[in-house]
């Protein structure tokens, strides 16, 4: 089985690459200790030696304001999923300038400029450039942007390398330019496409490493370093982020009124300092990590910018999910860090706003590798049949036994002759009739022949080509449905060279028909999946999986019709599984990334799984620190557990930690920081609220006392598009029936020209009215007089 593994940022320190500069030989940059940045949060010092923050200088620029511009044509042959127009990206990047500049405890401000046609990044012109047009050939597989920030380590004059470029660097550590750039041959989308990575997520993150912050090992962060395909929750930041940004740019009186600080070290049983330490604050009520730091060689940590609160604090190894390698920094320095156990400090420490705690130190770290290490999570539903079958096998009384076992008789191999190409292109659909009198029973009917569509299902009495692959979606169709694979798969290959061979095969035999789904990509993408459905004459439905590489989809069997329901299984862990007659049977998958986070609702339940070393059921518990989230189950799955989870329906906001413990002595820990989020239960979607009208109105000039027509312009706010009703009133009157003409001129602004034909108004008087105005928002008026000379 291939998992599509990517990420938000470049793995392997491609993505924040650091290049440490020097302006002759005078300058001989040296960096004595590491500079571990979580999330941005800088240790301070004193330390064992001197360390830089890199940040920019925001005194060099105008308002304080670092500029950017953008590049956003595409590279010489195209994107995989075309771009937007360049107006959305620019207001892609303003808007995700403004999420950073709206930070209240933070000083950072930025300067979008002007459209740039410069061809690439990585170079050192004195801009900040934001691009899609480099083509980055030398990227690795599954790099989704690279940024490229460069850094003098040395105070005093500096000059630009190969430019006119003079300045005198104010701190070590100043930023001098930063760019990056797209990986074109990555699917990009701004919508939440479930085969395609999300542009501005990304580029929030990538913005966050160009003003100065590394990676942080919290799971649920946005400068978490892996991302996931159709992932929008890293649009914004978490806590881990703001204080990250905060503590490189603060608000001085703002961030010492808003946090406070812890300070310690950690310690072995031996009193050794622990080097390399995940050190991770977590609400004591909740569970929930907040921020964290990495401990430096002599042991000492410090988390700054914590939000008053109660805090339990635990350290942990970096050696998974998050390694030494995960983090930009590690790319330019050798960093081994301590073996030792997962260790929970005793005791809470209670932090205030404006003050440090000192001293908060976690002692008796038993330094050792260790033997219980948590290394993935993911929800259950990931795809793990590749290379295995499933059956569906007809009940007399009705439904099916689901099972992974092959019925009597049956030859469950994958059949290698695929018989005939249907030459299927994306969203297409071909009918076959069934010979050599071959029929197949399916919930009560027999058909004589099947629609093979190029989504990944079979269906009888009309095609479907439908698309998004969706449990939903799945239980509308009409037609009496198998789908051994819903996905949106594009046998057209979309002009990606995936093999000559990529196709949608049928083939008849005398007691069984076959159709092959060879070596498919999901539109958009190039990794591709191979799968196959048997029809056998006694109604068996067999499901026999080569290799799939789909990012997410589901496979079952559906009688069609309206308001059908459906049984859920995971079916790895559930059959043999039976189903009651007339309902469909699914199973819907995730191919996640390897450290996803799970995210579910208030009052709603979840499997996950975890895998790692040292599982084992009858000598561990599984449990979800701080309230609200309960551990129902547990299934030993032989290597990894299928964790059942419940939420109350009030349980507490939040990214928890998944905590292994071996119950046995001694005593050790294993966890994954921030893995488990609560999220608010969702209702059903409510219209945004809409404003209340003003209107204001420029009287109209009145200049005989012939009749005339009157133009009265009127202006309006909220209730945009929704103009329900203007009526005017002339002494008493309403002549709302005479209005000409009623103009809307622009978003958020309307405007509105009211002709009143032929009115009288006599010599010397005064012209007097009353505007009424009411939209969906509410209701306005406003009384106006002219005067008549």
């Amino acid at each position: 089985m291939r998992i599509r593994t990517l990420f938000h940022a470049a793995l392997a320190a491609v993505l924040a690459l650091m290049f440490w500069l020097s302006t002759a030989s005078a300058y001989a940059p040296e960096i004595v200790s590491l500079p571990f940045v979580q999330g941005g949060v800088i240790q301070p010092p004193p330390l064992s030696g001197p360390f830089h923050r890199l940040r920019w200088n925001l005194g060099d620029f105008p308002q304080g304001r670092v500029p950017f511009i953008v590049n956003p044509k595409s590279p010489p042959g195209g994107t995989l999923i075309p771009l937007p127009a360049p107006d959305t990206l620019f207001e892609i990047v303003r808007t995700t300038l403004n999420v950073w500049e709206d930070i209240p405890t933070a000083t950072i401000k930025f300067n979008f400029s002007a459209p740039s046609d410069a061809p690439c990044c990585g170079k050192l012109d004195g801009i900040n450039l934001i691009t899609f047009a480099d083509p980055l050939s030398d990227v690795g597989p599954g790099v989704v942007a690279t940024t490229t920030v460069y850094a003098v380590l040395e105070a005093g004059p500096f000059h630009l390398p190969g430019t006119t470029i003079d300045t005198v660097i104010d701190f070590p550590g100043q930023l001098i330019e930063t760019d990056f750039a797209f990986n074109p041959q990555v699917e990009l989308s701004v919508t939440q496409m479930s085969n395609a990575i999300d542009i501005p997520g990304t580029m929030f993150h990538e913005i966050g490493h160009a003003i100065g912050l590394d990676h942080t090992a919290i799971l649920t962060s946005t400068m978490f370093p892996f991302g996931d395909r159709g992932d929008l929750d890293v649009r914004s930041p978490e806590v881990d982020d703001v204080v990250g940004i905060s503590a490189t740019y603060p608000d001085e009186s703002a961030f010492s009124r808003a946090y406070g600080s812890i300070r310690g070290s950690v310690t072995t049983t031996a009193d050794a300092p622990v080097f390399g330490g995940h050190v991770v604050a977590e609400e004591a009520s909740t569970g929930v990590a907040v921020v964290s730091a990495v401990s430096q060689p002599d042991g000492t940590y410090a988390i700054e910018g914590l939000p008053p609160g109660e805090y339990r604090l635990f350290v942990e190894p970096l050696d998974g999910p998050v390694r030494p390698t995960s983090f930009d920094l590690g790319s330019i320095f050798t960093f081994s860090p301590d073996a030792f156990k997962t260790k929970y400090r005793d005791g809470t420490a209670t932090v205030t706003a404006g003050n440090g705690l000192t001293g908060i130190d976690i002692s008796g770290v038993i330094a050792e590798d260790p033997t219980l290490n948590l290394t993935k999570i993911s929800r259950v539903g990931v795809f793990d049949l590749a290379g295995g079958t499933v059956f569906f096998i007809p009940r007399p009384s009705g439904g099916f036994e689901v099972t992974l076992d092959a019925p009597a008789g049956l030859d469950s191999s994958f059949v290698t002759e695929k018989g005939t190409g249907l030459g299927l292109d994306d969203d297409d659909s071909q009918e076959v009739a069934f010979s050599r009198g071959f029929t197949f029973p399916f919930y009560g009917a027999t058909h004589s022949s099947i629609f093979v569509n190029s989504n990944g299902v079979l269906t009888f009495s009309e095609n479907n080509t439908s698309f998004p692959e969706s449990k939903e979606e799945f239980l509308r169709f009409r037609q009496p449905s198998i789908a051994p694979l819903f996905v949106d798969l594009n046998p057209g290959v979309n002009g990606v060279d995936v093999g000559v061979g990529a196709d949608v095969f049928a083939k008849q035999e005398a007691a069984r028909f076959i159709v092959t789904y060879w070596e498919l990509p999901q539109f958009g993408g190039t990794a591709t999946s191979t799968f196959q459905v048997v029809l056998h004459a006694q109604g068996v439905i067999q499901f026999t999986y080569q290799d799939v590489s789909a990012t997410n989809g589901m496979f079952g069997v559906s009688p069609g019709g309206d308001e059908v329901s459906a049984a859920e299984l995971n079916v790895s862990v559930d059959a043999p599984f039976t189903s009651e007659p007339g309902r469909a049977v699914l199973q819907t998958f995730f191919n996640l990334k390897q450290d996803a986070g799970v995210a579910f609702e208030q009052g709603g339940s979840v499997i996950i799984n975890l895998e790692g070393s040292g599982l084992d059921a009858s000598r561990a518990t599984i449990r979800i620190p701080g309230s609200g989230v309960e551990v129902r189950q547990i299934d030993d799955l032989s290597g990894r557990f299928n964790v059942h989870l419940r939420a109350a329906e009030d349980a507490p906001l939040g990214a928890r930690n998944v905590v292994l413990e071996r119950t046995q002595e001694p005593l050790e820990l294993a966890v994954l920081t921030g893995a488990v989020e609560v999220r608010p239960k969702t209702s059903a979607p409510q219209p945004p609220p809409v404003a209340a009208p003003t209107l204001s109105v420029t009287p109209p000039s009145i200049t005989t006392s012939q009749p005339v027509d009157v133009v009265i312009t009127a202006t309006f706010l909220g209730g945009i598009d929704s103009v329900t009703r203007f009526t005017i009133t002339l002494d008493g009157v309403d002549i709302t029936a005479s209005i000409l003409a009623v103009g809307v001129v622009s978003a958020g602004e309307r405007s509105a020209s009211l002709t009143v034909p032929g009115v009288r108004v006599a010599a010397g008087t005064n012209f007097t009215a009353q505007l009424d105005l009411t939209t969906t928002g509410g209701s306005a008026s406003a009384t106006f007089q002219a005067n008549v000379p």
